[in-house]
């Protein structure tokens, strides 16, 4: 069955390529949006505060609080803007020396598919490689001892990876495959449902391509509606940051034209 095999592991990971071009191609506008705020925010930081701040402080009147933490977090900006330039080299670098360590990258994997947003992409990709790969070994008659070892590190996720080789653990002493995966609760209802009735009907291969079809139905949907969800929350986000600085800045005027209205 190699020809077989190979065209099925060439058909999974153009799947998976398309997938990814897919995410990536969803996440530019809010990679380009992040960028320009982070600009924008620096800009007025470096220049525009420090210019007003004369001014501000100079019109006899008392100045908010808003105001005032604009001003002190543009003078701490302007005083350790260079710390930003060693923070985009000492950053990168330490994260990846940390994720050399086994634990690390299991709290990583663990932490990153509970993030709400990435939850939807990150889970549904990882539901649709393990059903994949699992049907693809089983196909090939792989023993279970040894295709819960190839399975893992096709995951590419350390947290489901070690929960996996628990289940191993589990079948190799007798359990169904769908009793020792439960146990380990990193698996939707679904998929437990479906292992089972292949393990009982004899076919698990089925069952496993159908989850493989529908995770990746998902993950597909999920990647078209990623841009239309996480549009709306940086407009929020990066409106709202700017309203709160152009409110600062225009306070102490309004309040100077009260004054002068009064008077």
């Amino acid at each position: 069955r190699l020809d077989e095999s190979l065209r099925e592991a060439t058909e999974h990971l153009q799947r998976m390529q398309n997938l990814t071009s897919a995410i990536k191609k969803a996440l530019i506008y809010p990679a380009f949006a992040f960028i320009a705020t982070i600009g924008a925010l620096i800009f007025w930081m470096l220049f525009v505060i420090p210019s007003m701040t004369g001014t501000l402080k100079g019109m006899g009147v008392k100045l908010p609080a808003l105001t005032l933490l604009l001003i002190n977090s543009s003078r701490l900006f302007q005083e350790h803007w260079k710390l930003i330039p060693v923070a985009l080299v000492v950053v990168p670098l330490a994260v990846s020396l940390a994720s050399r360590h086994h634990t690390i990258r299991y709290l990583r994997d663990r932490t990153l598919i509970k993030i709400p947003v990435l939850e939807v992409i990150l889970l549904n990709k990882l539901l649709a490689s393990f059903a994949e790969q699992f049907r693809m070994l089983v196909t090939a008659g792989i023993p279970m001892r040894r295709l819960f070892d190839l399975l893992v590190p096709a995951m590419g996720n350390e947290y489901f990876g070690a929960h996996i080789l628990l289940a191993k653990e589990n079948v190799l002493n007798g359990s169904p495959i769908h009793e020792s995966l439960n146990r380990q609760k990193i698996l939707p209802d679904l998929v437990i449902s479906k292992i089972r009735i292949g393990e009982t009907s004899g076919t698990l291969d089925k069952q496993l391509d159908f989850l493989a079809k529908y995770y990746t139905k998902k993950l597909d949907d999920a990647t078209e509606n990623l841009g239309k969800i996480i549009e709306p929350v940086v407009m929020t986000v990066i409106g709202g940051l700017f309203a709160l600085i152009i409110m600062g800045l225009l306070f102490p005027i309004y309040d100077l034209v009260s004054k002068v209205g009064k008077s």
